[in-house]
C-alpha cells in the first residue's frame, strides 16, 4: 500500500483512488455504470470556502461518485489517483455511518 502521510492535495482538491463501481444496491440509482467513476478519499487539502464547504464533508475513507472526466490522474509512489476538486465530486458516502 502507498504511504500517502508525506502528500496532501492543494486547495479545495481531494485525492482519490479509484475501484469499480459497487453493485447497485446502495440506493444510487444509475443510468449507465460508463457514466460515473467511483473511488475511495485517501487525502483531501485545506478547505478555503468554510463558510459554503464544511470541512468535515470530506474525510479520508470516504467513497465518492465523480464523472469519468472530472480531475487529473496523478502518480505518485508508484500508484495512480485522481486528483479532484471538491466541486467535482457528485455523490459521497461516508465511511463511518
Amino acid at each position: 500500500m502507498t504511504n500517502l502521510t508525506k502528500f496532501y492535495p492543494g486547495l479545495n482538491r481531494v485525492l482519490v483512488s479509484k475501484k469499480d463501481l459497487p453493485a447497485n444496491d446502495t440506493g444510487l440509482v444509475l443510468t449507465s455504470a460508463s457514466k460515473y467513476s467511483y473511488g475511495t478519499i485517501e487525502a483531501v487539502g485545506s478547505i478555503k470556502d468554510a463558510k459554503d464547504i464544511d470541512s468535515t464533508m470530506f474525510n479520508v475513507g470516504d467513497n465518492v461518485y465523480f464523472l469519468p472526466q472530472s480531475g487529473i490522474s496523478i502518480d505518485l509512489d508508484g500508484k495512480t489517483y485522481q486528483l479532484l476538486t471538491i466541486t467535482e465530486l457528485l455523490v459521497g458516502e461516508k465511511a463511518n455511518g
